[in-house]
């Protein structure tokens, strides 16, 4: 925990340093951190040990026809076959620059220069982007691809888009699931202030609705271990599971839906997912595997926050705004690293250099 809070203050001020004319390197300074960090990380993750034993298995064999499809995905199959000379370690430094990479250009695109910050204060604190992407390999690859194929979304190229989610689906099967985020923007140019108020209403109706229908919650279940029964053992925390979380996470999307109209069409569309992804928060509830889904949608708040704050007039609000998102986000983290689940693997950062030689 001590190494991954000194990475975040070292790197939001790089980030921060960025507004100034004879500083733009900042945020390319703060993403070489921050793939140094992930590329040199050691047993560093729930799975990494799992995905660890997995190469080494794997390595032994000559043939790809020898190895087994059904545990992994084939695309997942097929670069730990590809690195099996190279060993476990440069797939890692190779998983780490594509993720840092693509996350580098996501914000210096599509994020003011003056929060380069906030942005990367998010990338590194919420828990649900650097941290469980250290764990969750395979579908940090996928959430990376998803990622990239919005652009074709906004350039909209269909064929690439799916090729893109058909890639993602590869690595993790759930990816499928995002296919139809391509026409978000066909449908729903901008959301007026009564589509507004109809998804606010429909978000709302979901809580006693999942919580009150015993048969609706295990309908849900059901169709979901149908489609990833052997996903079971994932766990990703719903935001909104204590009374305060649904009041400030309410309070978001309602920030959310109002501010996206006056975003420009690529903004919008991030705005769109990442209201998405506050629909999904209250299934997180009935099944805490759906968090793992969410986990799609939420790498748009980086990309949100920022562009709110900028679009808000008031100082007063401005300040109040980022003191909650901040405070938020830092509870979050916090809770991440003495939660009985994460504590063990995430709380003691080591590099490759301590393993017992090249793996």
């Amino acid at each position: 925990m001590i190494t991954t809070t000194i990475l975040g203050v070292i790197s939001i001020l790089f980030a921060y340093l960025a507004r100034y004319s004879n500083a733009k390197w900042g945020l390319k300074v703060s993403f070489i951190l921050i793939f140094l960090f992930l590329a040199l990380r050691y047993d560093f993750g729930n799975d990494y040990q799992a995905y660890l034993e997995f190469f080494h298995r794997l390595s032994s064999q000559k043939y790809l026809t020898q190895i087994d499809f059904i545990q992994f995905e084939p695309f997942w199959v097929l670069l730990n076959f590809s690195f099996k000379n190279l060993g476990f370690f440069s797939m890692t430094i190779f998983i780490a620059a594509f993720t840092s990479i693509t996350y580098y250009k996501l914000i210096k695109k599509y994020v003011p220069e003056k929060l380069y910050w906030l942005a990367v204060f998010f990338y590194i604190f919420n828990p649900l982007f650097m941290l469980i992407g250290c764990s969750a390999m395979r579908q940090s690859i996928a959430i990376t691809l998803f990622l990239i194929s919005l652009e074709f979304v906004i350039k909209r190229k269909l064929f690439l888009y799916l090729l893109c989610i058909g890639a993602a689906s590869l690595f993790h099967y759930t990816a499928v699931l995002l296919t139809p985020v391509y026409f978000l923007n066909y449908f729903i140019q901008k959301i007026s202030l009564k589509k507004g108020v109809l998804i606010f209403l429909f978000y709302l109706s979901l809580f006693p609705l999942l919580l009150l229908d015993g048969s609706l919650s295990a309908f849900i279940r059901d169709f979901v271990w149908d489609f990833a029964e052997r996903f079971e053992y994932y766990y990703v925390r719903g935001d909104v599971a204590t009374g305060l979380g649904f009041v400030v996470f309410s309070l978001l999307l309602i920030m959310v839906l109002f501010f996206e109209r006056k975003q420009a069409r690529e903004i919008g569309l991030f705005f769109k997912i990442s209201i998405m992804g506050f629909l999904i928060m209250p299934l997180s509830l009935t099944l805490d595997i759906i968090g793992r889904f969410a986990l799609y949608f939420a790498p748009s708040t980086i990309i949100v926050y920022p562009n709110l704050l900028k679009s808000l007039n008031d100082n007063k609000i401005k300040v109040a705004f980022l003191a909650i998102i901040m405070a938020i986000t830092i509870f979050q983290y916090i809770q991440f690293f003495y939660s009985e689940i994460y504590h063990d693997f995430f709380m003691n950062y080591q590099t490759i250099f301590s393993a017992d030689g090249w793996q």
